[in-house]
């Protein structure tokens, strides 16, 4: 079962990215992620449009005969 093992390659330096002083980095270093309201309010909206793409197609297929009606009120509406 060879293709279920890691092999580690060196870097350019002959270090191991994953070895090379890893814990000193996450001492040193810390990137908190965070989001605030605007991000949220982001997500929401793009949430919205995206349903809103693929649900307004299906609703307004209901209602018409044939998909070249279909397409002419979708290429109507923009």
């Amino acid at each position: 079962m060879e293709f279920l093992t890691i092999k580690k390659r060196p870097q350019r330096d002959g270090y191991l990215m994953a070895d090379h002083h890893n814990s000193e980095l996450n001492e040193t270093t810390s990137h908190r992620r965070q989001l605030n309201w605007f991000d949220a309010a982001m997500i929401v909206a793009g949430a919205t449009i995206g349903a809103g793409i693929f649900m307004n197609p299906a609703e307004s297929a209901k209602f018409l005969q044939s998909s070249s009606q279909l397409l002419f009120v979708w290429a109507l509406g923009g």
